[in-house]
């Protein structure tokens, strides 16, 4: 019994099951949830919502992974420092650490922190590991995912849609 409901909780975190998603049935897919009405704390430490009615990338990192700091570096090198309005970084760490990050690796961009904790922003966004990119619709509504390290191309196309 323990090893059946272990399974379950396993298939449900990685994505592998039935849901309903706002009201409709959907399949748990990293491409089927919606982030509206999540929160994030600014460098303040205040919380502000992470959806704000705009399409949106949100890059979820950690401030000691090699890994993301190379997305930060990548997207900050295809950017060419420009600013990226519709990019925000959530540093598990909290947002004063992200934002040193952000800014050390030249990215043009916002960094936010957990509310509420990590575990529970982790649970809520579905994310196991860092780094990974999400592509919100105006609704919060994740639609494209991609995780660890990214090519040029992939960077490019990031880049275009945090503009």
């Amino acid at each position: 019994m323990v090893l059946a409901i272990a399974a379950i909780s396993v298939a449900g975190i990685a994505g592998i099951g039935g849901s309903v998603v706002n009201g409709r049935s959907a399949r748990y897919s990293l491409e089927a949830y919606s982030l509206e009405g999540m929160l994030v704390q600014d460098t303040g430490g205040h919380p502000v919502p992470l959806c704000d009615g705009v399409d949106r990338v949100v890059l979820i990192v950690s401030t000691t992974c090699p890994h993301c700091h190379a997305v930060i570096a990548a997207l900050a090198l295809r950017a060419g420092r420009a600013h990226l309005p519709r990019l925000t970084v959530v540093a598990l760490e909290g947002a004063q650490q992200g934002q040193a990050m952000v800014d050390s690796l030249g990215l043009g961009s916002t960094a936010r922190g957990p509310s509420g904790g990590v575990t529970a922003f982790l649970h809520r966004s579905r994310i196991a590991a860092t780094p990974v990119l999400l592509r919100l619709d105006a609704r919060g509504y994740v639609r494209q995912t991609l995780s660890g390290e990214i090519t040029a191309k992939e960077a490019d196309e990031w880049v275009t849609w945090s503009k």
